[in-house]
């Protein structure tokens, strides 16, 4: 196939960086799932889709999810 062009080379770098950044601030696990639609955060954790209109960052979402995985006797 020959040697890989120089632009892939560099490509390949951006993204190795990219996912370095991404384990030192998240760790090893899953990365997060996390976007905005129309200023509304949208949260996947498993196989499921999570949003409230009150959520605007994902710390918003962090806050009310662990409430609930831990439940009422946990607060």
């Amino acid at each position: 196939m020959g040697p890989i062009p120089p632009e892939i080379l560099a490509r390949l770098r951006q993204q190795e960086a990219a996912e370095l950044i991404r384990q030192q601030q998240q760790g090893l696990g899953n990365p997060i799932v996390a976007f905005k639609v129309n200023d509304q955060q949208i949260v996947a954790a498993g196989n499921t889709l999570y949003w409230l209109p009150r959520w605007k960052t994902f710390a918003d979402f962090l806050a009310g999810y662990i409430k609930d995985v831990l439940g009422p006797e946990w607060g």
